[in-house]
C-alpha cells in the first residue's frame, strides 16, 4: 500500500508501505515515481526510493508489515503545473535498480525531440532530470 500526492508547486510526498509473506526470506521494497502530463508523457522520474527491510514471517528479530518509509521530494515548479498524475515501479531488491536509469534517459530523449512539449516544461525536465 502507497500514498503519492503531487502538489502543484512540485511537492512529492510518499508514503510506503510493505508486508513481507514469505515464510524464509526477507524483503527490501524500492520504488520510483514517474510523473505524466495531460498527453500521457512522462515528464520527470524521482530517484529510487528505497524502503526499510521487513524479515520473514518467522524471523521474531524485526516486523514483517509495516511503514517501509517517507519521503518528501521537490521537483521543478512546472513538472507539478504540468503533472496530471503519477505512476509507480515498485520492485524488491537490487534487480530492477537499473529502471530508473532507463526511464530517466528516456524522459529526456524524449523531451529533446518532442515539438510538441511547451518550452519551459522541456526545460524544466533538461534541467531538472538527473540520470
Amino acid at each position: 500500500m502507497e500514498r503519492y500526492l503531487l502538489y502543484s508547486n512540485g511537492q512529492l510526498s510518499v508514503d510506503m508501505w510493505g508486508e513481507n509473506k514469505a515464510w524464509t526470506s526477507g524483503l527490501r521494497p524500492n520504488a520510483v515515481v514517474s510523473v505524466r502530463d495531460a498527453e500521457a508523457r512522462r515528464i520527470f522520474c524521482s530517484e529510487v526510493l528505497t524502503g526499510r527491510t521487513f524479515c520473514s514471517r518467522t524471523d521474531p528479530t524485526c516486523a514483517s508489515s509495516g511503514s517501509a518509509g517517507h519521503w518528501d521530494l521537490q521537483f521543478p515548479l512546472e513538472i507539478g503545473q504540468y503533472a496530471v498524475g503519477v505512476d509507480v515501479s515498485q520492485w524488491d531488491g537490487p534487480s530492477n535498480s537499473g529502471i530508473r536509469n532507463i526511464m530517466c534517459a528516456g524522459i529526456r530523449a524524449a523531451a529533446e525531440k518532442d515539438t510538441k512539449i511547451p518550452q519551459d516544461l522541456k526545460q524544466a525536465i533538461l534541467d531538472g532530470l538527473r540520470c
